[in-house]
């Protein structure tokens, strides 16, 4: 440590009560964002983070500062950079106000300055995290114009767009603001295929909003994530995540933007993104924290900008949903443009093939066997699949409907040829199964529950309720209004429930389509 090195104490300003709030300092990464910002403000052209055992050092080559710089004005919680004359800098200075900081010594190298933090202890110092959460905190040095240049490293490497590269690759879908950016598209590279709706880098355009009369753009990308967990930075423990980030003249001003305009959909839990608005720097108006990470609420500009970012946001889900589907993932069953009873059945079939497909590529060596497998996996998915589960689900609502009516096996009079009919299939298949079972490993534990509506199907639970709940007595053969719509649909029904493949012109049927709708019949 150089001899000048000393210990220094803080100093707060009269104006610091109207410019701090609680948690000034929320982690350890938001120290080490506030000695970057400040070399970026020393017009330093590198800044270097050596992380220690138990020590933090961060070191620029900017134009330093004298001790007395150093007591007046970096530990001078309230000092204000961007009225000192002193500052000849044409960069867009990041910082406003001085903040203190736990540093037990300062050098002034002469070429620039080096902070060192003692006794530093966090979880959160691993080289690879604090590589990734600068590459999101100042990934404006990435696009920096050709007369400036400014590199932060970490362990004397440097931070590069690379760091993100999990979380790039990660991204499926992608809304651009504003037009068409090489920088930000070139980034992601598995975006999902574009199909029928999926689109690859969809353009938002309409993306200004007005203020006092002028028209402020707004720019940046909005991208999500394959599934949620892909935004947590890997390693971080959840203490980082990505979100959908403001930032003005190229700095983080505002994280997680999706809490000011939540719709409380599952969209949200996927999105993440940069979004940039120059607009908010003013000579003469502070709208931003203490902190540096955040932007004063109820400022008016930040209100109006808010308004618009909603109505990008709602082109974004109404997006999502549809683009979701199409690749077989889950989708916000609020936003799919189909019913909800469909929609959770959709979702189920496809976890389900991929359960399956998962399976095929983990005993079928073959290449060609397991291509042909595969494809007619996602064959049968798209066809079969739903039917069978309305069809179960169906006719297991009649048995439960039948129940619920106090229908009882013995309440079915022999001498009627209709109810007799009923009663001789069910002696009939009940035989057969049980004969089955006595041979079986299971005997006994493979109905969940012994009962006579078990060994019926669409057809007889259909005249069962004509019989003995619409018409209470006697049925002439197919009068019935539910036996009658229900032998329409038994051709189908057979053999789905036997688990033959149907053909299109079936599947489409538009009675089919509308099973659903025998429950309206039970009214």
């Amino acid at each position: 440590m150089p001899r000048n090195s000393k210990s220094f104490h803080f100093e707060f300003s009269l104006e610091v009560l109207n410019h701090l709030g609680r948690g000034l300092y929320r982690s350890f990464a938001t120290v080490v964002a506030e000695a970057i910002s400040n070399a970026w403000d020393a017009e330093a052209t590198e800044v270097n983070i050596l992380i220690e055992e138990d020590k933090l050092i961060v070191e620029d080559n900017g134009k330093g500062m004298s001790e007395d710089d150093f007591q007046k004005r970096f530990l001078a919680v309230g000092y204000s950079r961007r009225g000192d004359s002193e500052n000849k800098s044409k960069r867009n200075v990041i910082g406003r106000k001085g903040i203190g900081n736990d540093i037990k010594s300062f050098a002034n190298t002469g070429r620039g300055t080096k902070i060192i933090f003692e006794k530093f202890k966090t979880q959160m110092n691993s080289e690879d995290i604090i590589r990734k959460y600068l590459a999101t905190q100042f990934n404006f040095i990435f696009s920096l114009n050709k007369n400036d240049s400014f590199t932060i490293k970490v362990n004397n490497k440097a931070v590069t767009n690379n760091d993100l590269k999990e979380l790039n690759e990660n991204t499926q879908f992608l809304w651009l603001l504003g037009g068409y950016d090489s920088d930000i598209e070139k980034r992601f590279i598995n975006l999902a295929p574009s199909g029928e709706k999926v689109k690859q880098g969809k353009f938002i355009l309409d993306t200004e909003f007005s203020f006092n009369g002028k028209k402020i753009p707004i720019k940046g990308y909005i991208a999500s994530v394959k599934i949620s967990s892909n935004l947590v930075l890997r390693g971080s423990g959840g203490d980082f995540r990505a979100g959908l980030n403001l930032f003005t003249n190229g700095r983080l001003r505002q994280k997680d933007l999706i809490e000011d305009i939540t719709t409380k959909g599952l969209a949200e839990e996927y999105l993440y993104g940069e979004i940039h608005v120059d607009g908010f720097e003013d000579e003469n108006i502070d709208r931003f924290t203490s902190s540096r990470e955040g932007i004063i609420k109820d400022d008016h500009l930040f209100q109006e900008f808010i308004k618009k970012l909603k109505s990008i946001i709602a082109i974004v889900i109404n997006d999502w949903s549809p683009w979701r589907r199409e690749i077989k993932e889950d989708w916000d069953l609020n936003h799919g443009g189909i019913p909800k009873y469909i929609a959770k059945m959709e979702q189920s079939k496809n976890e389900r093939e991929k359960d399956f497909k998962k399976k095929i590529d983990e005993t079928i060596d073959d290449e060609k066997t397991k291509k042909r497998l595969k494809d007619k996996l996602k064959e049968l998915s798209e066809k079969n699949t739903v039917l069978y589960q309305d069809l179960y689900i169906l006719e297991n609502l009649f048995r439960e409907y039948i129940k619920n009516k106090g229908i009882k096996e013995e309440d079915f009079v022999l001498s009627e040829r209709d109810e007799k009919e009923i009663i001789d299939r069910i002696k009939n298949i009940r035989g057969l199964r049980k004969d089955a079972e006595k041979l079986h490993p299971l005997e006994g534990k493979i109905v969940k529950e012994e009962h006579y509506l078990n060994y019926t199907d669409l057809f007889d639970l259909s005249e069962i309720v004509d019989l003995k709940i619409k018409n209470k007595g006697p049925l002439k053969k197919f009068h019935g209004k539910m036996v009658k719509n229900t032998n329409d649909v038994r051709p189908v029904r057979n053999p789905v429930m036997h688990t033959n493949e149907i053909t299109v012109d079936a599947l489409k049927w538009d009675k089919i389509e509308r099973l659903i709708d025998y429950m309206d019949k039970l009214k």
